[in-house]
C-alpha cells in the first residue's frame, strides 16, 4: 500500500503512521481468517508474503518483530483453534527471522524456496524437525529440463526431504503459465512412484 520506498520514508519521517497501517491492516486479515476457519472445506490457512529478497529481509528482524509477528502469532492462533495448521509462502532470505517465525509465531509449514538462496533439501536438514516444507523444486528446471534431467533432480529432491513424510512435492514459487505441462507431470510422476513403494 506504501511502497518500499515510501514505507523507508515513513518509517523516519512518521513511524506511527507505519504502525497503524499495520494495525488496521492486520485487523483485517485475522478477521477475515477467523471467518474462513469456520467454512467447511478449508483445511487450512494460509498469508502470502514476500518478507524478504536474495540477501536479507525488507524490513529489520526488530521492525518485523514489532510489526508483522504479532499479526502472524494472532492469524496462526486462529487456525490452531480451528484444529488447522498454517502456511506461510514467503520468497527471499530469511534465515535472520526463521527461528521467530517458527518459535514464536508457530507456523506449521513454509513456501517458497530459492535454489540460490537455501535450497529445500538444506532447509529440511536444518528446521525440517521444527516446520514442514512445501515445495522447493526449481520453477526454471520443471520448464527446461530435459525428461532424464527433471526426474532425476525430482527424485534427489524426494530422496532428501521426505525420508521423514514431512515435506510436500511441488514447485519452489507458484506454477507459472508458461510451465510445460508434461514437465510438471513427470515430476507428479516421480512423486506417485514414492508414494506406490508406500513412501
Amino acid at each position: 500500500m506504501m511502497g518500499t520506498e515510501g514505507m523507508a520514508f515513513a518509517l523516519v519521517d512518521e513511524p506511527e503512521v507505519v504502525r497503524l497501517v499495520f494495525e488496521k491492516l492486520g485487523r483485517l486479515i485475522v478477521a477475515s481468517d477467523r471467518q474462513l476457519a469456520t467454512m467447511k472445506g478449508i483445511g487450512a490457512l494460509r498469508q502470502g508474503d514476500d518478507l524478504g529478497f536474495k540477501t536479507g529481509t525488507f524490513l529489520s528482524p526488530t521492525l518485523m518483530r514489532e510489526l508483522v509477528f504479532p499479526i502472524y502469532t494472532q492469524m496462526t492462533k486462529v487456525a490452531h483453534d480451528a484444529g488447522m495448521p498454517f502456511v506461510l509462502h514467503s520468497c527471499g532470505q530469511l534465515a535472520d527471522i526463521y527461528d521467530d517465525l517458527i518459535d514464536n509465531c508457530h507456523i506449521d509449514a513454509k513456501h517458497s524456496f530459492e535454489e540460490t538462496i537455501m535450497p529445500v533439501e538444506q532447509f529440511k536438514q536444518k528446521y525440517g524437525k521444527r516446520v514442514t516444507p512445501l515445495g522447493g523444486l526449481d520453477v526454471d528446471m520443471v520448464c527446461r529440463g530435459t525428461p532424464e534431467q527433471l526426474r532425476k533432480y525430482t527424485r534427489e529432491k524426494i530422496e532428501k526431504c521426505f525420508g521423514d513424510g514431512y515435506w510436500a512435492l511441488g514447485t519452489g514459487n507458484s506454477l507459472t503459465d508458461y510451465m510445460p505441462i508434461q514437465n510438471y507431470r513427470m515430476v507428479l510422476e516421480e512423486g506417485l512412484k514414492v508414494r506406490g513403494k508406500g513412501g
